[in-house]
């Protein structure tokens, strides 16, 4: 197992969402909504709430993508206010 990867399952919550990064895409869309999204890397813990679940051969991550007004208001934008 890669040493990262192995600090990222072991470390706290801190450690975690200082190191998962997302390239946020738009691929459909409007084009001022394309440019606004753009297609730079970001930590997401500093953005957005993240949380860990970890269990025996599995990791996951949660990201509440509904906790920032700015990506609501983009995806209303977009059409995709389910």
């Amino acid at each position: 197992m890669a040493a990262l990867w192995k600090r990222y399952l072991e470390e706290d919550d801190k450690f975690r969402n200082d190191r998962l990064k997302m390239i946020a895409r738009c691929p459909t869309g409007p084009w001022f909504v394309r440019k606004l999204i753009g297609n730079v890397p970001t930590i997401i813990g500093h953005k957005l709430p993240q949380y860990t679940y970890r269990g025996e051969g599995y990791c996951e991550q949660m990201i509440d993508a509904t906790a920032d007004y700015f990506i609501a208001t983009v995806r209303f934008v977009e059409g995709n206010d389910e």
